[in-house]
């Protein structure tokens, strides 16, 4: 199964597949050494986050899965984001036009503990609020309950808009359709 993709840009000659793609990683680093600082194409330096990825037109809204195999085609260390600290994250969103991307954190079922991606938990200062119904929520909201009959077991960005003026995490079914935020470690 492919991921192609579906806007014209700069990559739109490439197939993207859920399988890590076929390149030499040392050629790659060749380029941009680990330690002078720079991240690979297509992923961007964002000041305290990390080399990030994020474009609406070419990571178009998909469930958390189909999100997160995207973002591991790209790089063979890629992954959905685990943002230790949000720092300039909304800005780098909202010049793209990403809104709510997935987030890499999924609650586990069985525990009922939230981790991120890379295996460490998420801490209780990740979650934010949201304005539902006109009614400021604490997050997670869902505490995996079911929205459209599925639970609220995926994490997803949360702008700092309105009064709120914070980024945090929240939840949300991970059926539903989001962008993504990928991440290169």
């Amino acid at each position: 199964m492919g991921i192609y993709s579906t806007a014209p840009s700069r990559f739109d000659k490439v197939i993207y597949s859920t399988k890590h793609p076929g390149f030499g990683k040392a050629t790659a680093l060749a380029t941009c050494p680990a330690q002078s600082g720079c991240c690979l194409e297509p992923f961007e330096s964002v000041s305290n986050v990390g080399c990030i990825y994020a474009n609406a037109s070419f990571l178009p809204p998909k469930p958390y899965a189909t999100a997160r195999a995207m973002c591991q085609s790209l790089w063979p260390t890629a992954d959905l984001l685990v943002p230790y600290a949000f720092g300039n994250l909304d800005d780098y969103l909202s010049a793209r036009g990403v809104v709510g991307p997935w987030l890499g954190a999924t609650k586990n079922t069985a525990t009922s503990q939230w981790k991120w991606v890379d295996g460490s938990s998420v801490s209780t200062s990740s979650w934010g609020s949201k304005v539902l119904l006109g009614l400021l929520t604490s997050q997670p909201d869902g505490q995996g309950e079911p929205i459209d009959g599925y639970p609220t077991n995926c994490g997803h960005f949360l702008s700092a808009v309105g009064l709120l003026g914070v980024q945090r995490m929240g939840d949300d079914a991970c059926e539903h359709l989001r962008p993504a935020v990928c991440q290169m470690k």
